[in-house]
Parts: structure tokens; sequence; C-alpha cells
């Protein structure tokens, strides 16, 4: 008998993603994850991703 589901709650996002260099890009990619998992803009990070060269 399946009494109650409960869902964790998000406390905070980060996000690691090439383009995120642009701040449009960043406010853009804010505004979705905040919109979709329904917290606010300051509870996520975006954060540019590094890329390695190979050397």
């Amino acid at each position: 008998m399946l009494l109650k589901v409960s869902q964790p709650q998000v406390r905070g996002v980060a996000v690691v993603c090439s383009g995120a260099d642009s701040a449009v890009v960043r406010r853009e990619i804010i505004n979705a994850v905040s919109s979709v998992l329904g917290i606010s803009s300051s509870r996520v990070s975006v954060t540019a991703m590094k890329h390695n060269n190979g050397g």
C-alpha cells in the first residue's frame, strides 16, 4: 500500500556549459532553469566550461 510519494526539494542548481562566457547566454539559462524548477534565479549558478586543448 502506497501512503505518500514525496519529491526531493531542489535547493540550488549548478550548470557548467560551453557558451556561458556570454552574459546573455548565462541569463537565458538562469531564467529557463529557475522557471522549470520553480526556484529563485539567485539559486542558479552558471559557469563556463573550461576547454582542455590536450596540452
